[in-house]
């Protein structure tokens, strides 16, 4: 059962993934600020456009070569602790699943406690990487 739980949630997470790339092409014909998935941002996600192409070739000049780099490292942090959050969410249900069908068995209920305690402290983790992230954007890339 852990197997499927898990082989389900990479998936998922492969799948959103290759959307997340995938719709890299949508960046050359349209706006540059994309969201997928209900929270994952496109890696384009910020930076700046030409109305007629897309991205701008202007992005990649020398003098904003960093700010740009910059950009594109926190949009890929940014989809990494969502998924990171995601699949926490997934082992906390997954805790609450064995805890659910332990059935008495202490072995299985305190397996389920260890779990649902990892599970909270990887969500507690993605929340404040996502935070700390999104603050020295703010700071250094606004």
């Amino acid at each position: 059962m852990k197997r499927k739980i898990l082989a389900f949630f990479g998936a998922v997470l492969i799948t959103a993934g290759m959307m997340n790339f995938g719709i890299s092409r949508g960046a050359w014909a349209g706006g540059c600020d994309k969201t997928i998935l209900g929270g994952m941002v496109a890696w384009y996600n910020g930076l700046e456009c030409d109305p007629s192409s897309g991205i701008s070739p202007n992005n990649f000049a020398t003098g904003k070569m960093p700010e740009t780099i910059g950009k594109i490292a926190g949009n890929v942090l940014q989809d990494l602790f969502f998924a990171v959050g995601v699949l926490a969410v997934g082992f906390g249900i997954y805790a609450g699943f064995l805890m659910i069908t332990a059935q008495g068995d202490v072995g299985q209920t305190e397996r389920a406690k260890k779990t649902l305690t990892r599970s909270i402290i990887g969500l507690v983790i993605a929340i404040l990487a996502t935070t700390i992230v999104a603050v020295i954007r703010l700071i250094f890339w606004k």
